[in-house]
């Protein structure tokens, strides 16, 4: 093993060991398992002593079986397991099929998602359990792959399942006794009933149907399980947790908001904007959660609040204090349409909440230009037909394009001024144009809308090179793993290298893409902020700072260890919480006198 690899192993290992003795300690004691001479038991012995090292275990009392195991696991990956991490779960699990009292690991099991554990840098396998075909709900096993070995598996199990695999109450019949149990107004089925084996809380397992039922009177989104053989409840469980919930809601050009409510989830609203909002919303939140597993712009389901006919026309933004989305009708001059009607504007506002909730990039300077690209970059991968943005609403002219940024060209044609960057409706391509504008609101806070074209052009370069679906994975890791408040391009460049080669390797295309596009804009690889630093507000522009080259790596070296910024105050792993955790006081405060705050939003262009 070697030191790099090491290191991230016992790291991973230690934190790993730690949770599961703060599991034990929070948990109340409980007795070991009637079975404790059973072939989990001894299987586990067994591997104690094959392995390098500790090995632990935390047991479930009511399956007999681990729940929490903690590496080093003595198997040794094949050459064909280290290149596909789906192989290698199902390698372990069937090499040790005894510890969880399995009968064929590979008809029991079903790989459902493969992603990367940033923290411990190790790949994480999800498999949910399944009987003869059937999905045993709630029912996953995580397993932990390092570079060298198996280093933990954890998740739930449940061995011995013996239930019919044909119901004898039919899909219909067991929707309607749904329906029937629903103790709100107007219930109605959301999707067909889905046949499952379900556990309960006794470990009994049936074969079920499950129905997702909303009702009215009060509003709610609910599962039922019922009992495929006898027709009967078996357990009634929220949905909101787990699905997008959405609340639309009309200003009526005031300032009495959020105002009248016009619908929420499972109501299109008759307002045409509104009906806008509430689609495009919903193809946010849709996008994010397949292309990402994230559940809605805080992953936790957060309900999604938008606000049309808002006072403020020809704008829209993220109100990070209040959690909603608010969109202005046109203005007639850059805009024709409300803002509502461009699917990539929503996403754009969207993803403002996705980055709070997030890297927490701060709304100023280039860590701001950085929070406006993640939008560009997210709303052209909703709405994926071309690189423009904010086409469906923009005048023009007076716009030289008719559309209001492109990632493409993002001088709009040669019609960005480096001389008068603000006036400009173009955006610098490069480092060599970049705006270095003081922070202050009536400057953009440095020029947040004007330097974004530059990491934009980065991630039009890199999908050139590579594919749009490789890009959009990378800027997400990138945003949600390494990304802090006060990132800066340097920062940047740093996190994109490092996402290419977690996901995709040292030696791939998609890793060699993305430093080809870093060098192209001029951005540095190499630690620091790339280009200049923005000046204070009372100090006269300067020139951009030339690029910094990056370094020749020699033969046979292709990963390259960073410090992770911690000459740049990186805050990691101290965590900053606010409750607007955007920027509302701005820099330029007079020496003497009174002081004053702006209290908005993200994203207030006008």
């Amino acid at each position: 093993m070697n030191q790099i690899a090491g290191t991230r192993y016992y790291k991973w290992l230690a934190g790993f060991a730690a949770v599961a003795l703060i599991a034990g300690l929070i948990v109340a004691p409980r007795l070991l398992p009637n079975n404790s001479g059973s072939r989990p038991r001894i299987t586990f012995a067994q591997m104690q002593a094959q392995a390098d090292g500790g090995l632990t275990a935390h047991w479930d009392e009511q399956t007999g079986v681990p729940d929490f195991l903690t590496g080093p696991i003595p198997y040794r990956l094949t050459s064909a397991e280290r290149a596909d991490p789906r192989s290698a779960a199902i390698g372990v699990l069937s090499r040790y099929r005894e510890l969880f009292a399995m009968r064929d690991p590979a008809r029991e099991l079903v790989v459902t998602r493969v992603e990367n554990d940033a923290r411990g840098g190790q790949t994480l396998v999800r498999l949910r359990q399944v009987f003869e075909g059937l999905p045993v709900f709630g029912q996953t096993l995580l397993v932990h792959i390092d570079s060298q070995a198996i280093v933990g598996i954890n998740g739930h199990y449940v061995p011995g399942i013996d239930v019919p695999t044909q119901a004898a109450v039919t899909a219909e019949n067991a929707t309607t006794a749904a329906l029937k149990a629903a103790e709100s107004e107007m219930p109605a089925a959301t999707a067909p009933a889905e046949l499952l084996v379900f556990v309960g809380d006794d470990g009994r397992a049936n074969l079920a149907w499950k129905i997702p039922l909303k009702t009215l009177k009060p509003y709610d989104k609910l599962a039922y399980f019922i009992d495929a053989q006898k027709g009967t409840v078996l357990h009634v469980m929220p949905l909101l947790d787990g699905d997008k919930y959405r609340k639309i809601y009309d200003a009526q050009l005031k300032e009495n908001l959020p105002g009248r409510l016009l619908a929420q989830e499972g109501e299109v609203p008759r307002d045409q904007a509104g009906a806008a909002a509430y689609q495009f919303t919903g193809q946010t939140y849709d996008y994010y959660k397949n292309t990402f597993g994230r559940d809605s712009y805080d992953d936790h389901g957060g309900t999604i609040v938008a606000i049309v006919h808002f006072p403020e026309l020809g704008n829209s933004h993220w109100d990070g204090d209040s959690q909603v989305l608010a969109f202005g009708d046109a203005d007639n001059y850059l805009t024709d349409k409300s803002d509502a009607f461009a699917n990539d504007i929503v996403a754009h506002e969207m993803t403002h909440a996705v980055t709070q909730f997030s890297a927490g990039l701060i709304y100023e300077a280039q860590s701001g230009a950085l929070n406006e690209s993640f939008s560009d970059v997210f709303a052209v991968m909703v709405d994926r037909e071309d690189w423009h943005l904010f086409e469906d609403n923009t005048a023009s002219p007076p716009v030289p394009r008719p559309w209001l940024r492109d990632m493409e060209d993002p001088s709009l044609g040669g019609n960005y001024n480096r001389n008068d960057p603000l006036n400009s409706l173009g955006q610098p391509t490069t480092m060599a144009d970049y705006a270095n504008l003081p922070v202050k609101r009536d400057t953009d806070w440095g020029g947040v809308h004007v330097n974004s074209g530059i990491p934009n052009h980065t991630a039009f370069l890199a999908a050139q090179s590579s594919s749009r679906e490789a890009v959009e994975q990378i800027w997400y890791r990138a945003l949600t793993v390494y990304l802090t408040e006060k990132s800066k391009f340097g920062d940047f460049a740093l996190a994109l290298a490092q996402s290419a080669i977690d996901l995709y390797g040292a030696n791939s295309r998609e890793y060699k893409a993305v430093l080809a596009s870093l060098q192209a804009e001029g951005l540095a690889t190499t630690g620091g902020a790339a280009g200049p630093t923005p000046i204070p507000p009372t100090s006269a522009p300067r020139a951009p700072a030339a690029p910094t080259p990056t370094p020749a790596v020699s033969a046979g070296c292709n990963q390259l260890v960073g410090n992770g910024g911690f000459e740049g105050a990186r805050s990691e792993p101290w965590v900053e919480i606010t409750a607007l955790q955007v920027p509302i006081i701005g820099a330029d405060f007079p020496r003497t006198g009174k002081k004053s705050a702006w209290l908005g939003g993200t994203d207030e262009e006008s």
